[in-house]
């Protein structure tokens, strides 16, 4: 099959807004909703080890920081400048020739931002490595929260246990 391209979609949950981004150089629509283009700034991850247990996975994405100063309207800027710790973030790479709607997903991960280290080296390029844990990792974490008998009520209306 001539002309199989192979490209990373990403989306950023933010409290108002959702950054998208995609390994291209052209805006796109996909699945109803625009991709901006970071093109060679935004290595994806190798492979994206998927398991069918509860234990956390780690991916690293990679982008080339340099030009985020460039103008206003940088998606790298606008990651940084939010609060961008915990947000949940979705990771597809899909398969397509022309059009990624029809496309095949290979891989459609959920997971949570942890760490956003920077690195800077003389005449190389800064290089921001996004650290995202699996999605798994929230049902492990522990709530902090007081039960009271009407948030209890909430879940079972019918449970007198606090009464």
């Amino acid at each position: 099959m001539t002309g199989l391209k192979s490209r990373w979609f990403v989306e950023i949950f933010f409290d108002g807004e959702t950054v998208r981004f995609w390994n291209d150089f052209e805006p796109i629509i996909y699945d109803g909703q625009t991709f901006q283009p970071l093109g060679d700034r935004f290595t994806p991850p190798d492979k994206i080890k998927l398991t069918a247990t509860l234990k956390s996975e780690t991916v690293k994405l990679k982008f080339d920081a340099s030009r985020q100063l460039d103008n206003g309207n940088d998606i790298l800027a606008d990651i940084l400048d939010s609060n961008w710790r915990n947000r949940q973030i979705r990771i597809r790479n899909i398969f397509y020739t022309t059009d990624p709607d029809s496309g095949d997903v290979i891989s459609n991960v959920y997971g949570r931002i942890r760490n956003l280290p920077g690195s800077l080296a003389v005449k190389r390029n800064p290089i921001i490595e996004m650290e995202i844990e699996s999605g798994s990792l929230t049902y492990l974490e522990r709530r902090m929260q007081t039960r009271t008998a009407e948030n209890q009520k909430i879940v079972f209306a019918d449970d007198r246990g606090f009464d």
